[in-house]
């Protein structure tokens, strides 16, 4: 995977998780959504700056597959949300 690819996963990965930030309340402690989203959030910042470092050259396949990772969980955990919540969440718009 190239850099600056990665760096767009990493963008989409930030959003994401700002998202299911804002929903947290709707996942059932016991998933321990939190704490994902909180590690999540860190690495996919360092990701991003590995990858900003890193234009030159590709970034590792486990940079990839970490971002990767971090995407398929968080969307696992939005689908756990309401759509109501969601909903609600942004201003009354469809779901995303």
């Amino acid at each position: 995977m190239n850099a600056k690819k990665m760096i767009r996963l990493c963008d989409t990965a930030l959003q994401k998780l700002d998202d299911l930030e804002s929903l947290l309340a709707y996942i059932p402690a016991e998933r321990e959504a939190d704490r994902f989203v909180y590690e999540s959030i860190a690495a996919a910042r360092e990701l991003r700056h590995i990858a900003r470092l890193e234009t030159a050259h590709a970034v590792t396949v486990e940079q990839a597959s970490h971002i990767q990772r971090i995407l398929s969980k968080t969307g696992f955990f939005l689908n756990l949300v309401p759509n109501t919540a969601k909903k609600e969440l942004d201003g009354g718009q469809d779901s995303r």
